[in-house]
């Protein structure tokens, strides 16, 4: 009768699984039934325990009145997954399609960039600079970002649930530096470098226009620099197009001569001013004031022609 007093009656919603023999002997009956109401304390236990842990990690949303109507719920949702994961799918399939298209032309304009520096290193190899024997332009990459980009963009279609530990490298190092910056200028990309070979054939490299060589040469190399950049960008190949270009006669001839007849052949034209005449221009203006203004007409041009000896 003690053993029979510490039976308790279950306290549950949820239907018996199967019938147990019960034995006929009294103690043997009484052991067996303490024994399932240990293990169905074990089980309550776990139980609660997982709940509260599910409750942890995905909130209150599928808890029910009782344990058996969460987990119910819960069984519903587990039901309902494979179609779950398969709109994942879709979505994560469209994403990485548009994340891969936008980085396909981010990768498109970098191309493009390497393709302009080509084109103009062919301009300006036609084109001697001081006592330069060459001068190209680089289109330095920042690897940092780019290869980056460069991986994701060729990288296949993955699956949203496949292991994929090198394109899960890639996407945390891309997403860090996102967090860092969420926004990613061009300049961020890629930086230009000049590299100038002198005469002495030695090749130097220069990040900026700043000083490259002599002042004459920097002042050359960045009209130049500008006219063909800017004839990359006119429509029209008939656009005339006006510059100033200030104290000319610091440049030595050479240097005068591949900024006007470059000028010339890309269709720009050329206003110059100094202290002093140059005979590298097609026609001169001498300035002066008159009641305090300068008035320019056609009667105040003198056409500049070499003779021919002297052009030779």
């Amino acid at each position: 009768m003690g053993g029979f007093n510490q039976c308790r009656f279950p306290e549950t919603s949820a239907s018996p699984l199967a019938s147990l023999e019960i034995p006929e002997n009294f103690d043997t009956a009484i052991a067996l039934f303490l024994r399932l109401q240990d293990r169905e304390e074990k089980l309550r236990t776990e139980t609660s325990n997982s709940l509260r842990s599910l409750e942890g990690a995905l909130g209150d949303e599928f808890a029910g009145r009782d344990d058996t109507e969460t987990i119910q719920n819960l069984a519903d949702q587990l039901e309902a997954l494979p179609e779950r994961e398969e709109a994942l799918s879709r979505h994560w399939n469209a994403h990485i399609h548009e994340l891969k298209g936008s980085l396909d032309a981010v990768i498109k304009e970098l191309n493009e960039i390497h393709s302009a520096a080509d084109q103009l290193n062919r301009q300006l190899s036609r084109i001697q600079i001081s006592n330069l024997k060459s001068l190209r332009i680089e289109a330095r990459e920042h690897s940092d970002v780019v290869s980056r980009i460069r991986r994701l963009a060729e990288m296949e279609q993955p699956s949203l649930f496949d292991e994929q530990p090198q394109l899960e490298s890639t996407l945390s190092a891309f997403r860090e530096r996102l967090q860092l910056n969420p926004l990613i200028k061009f300049r961020d990309l890629f930086a230009l470098q000049f590299n100038v070979v002198g005469d002495d054939d030695t090749t130097r490299h220069y990040q900026e226009f700043r000083q490259i060589e002599s002042h004459g040469t920097t002042i050359t190399i960045k009209v130049l620099f500008n006219l063909l950049i800017l004839k990359s960008q006119l429509r029209k190949d008939d656009s005339v197009v006006p510059f100033f270009l200030d104290e000319i006669q610091a440049l030595d001839p050479a240097n005068r001569h591949a900024i006007l007849s470059t000028a010339k052949k890309l269709g720009f034209i050329a206003i110059t001013a100094a202290p002093e005449s140059v005979t590298e221009v097609d026609a001169l203006y001498f300035l002066q004031p008159h009641r305090g203004r300068v008035v320019l007409r056609h009667k105040h041009r003198l056409s500049v022609r070499l003779a021919a000896a002297a052009a030779n």
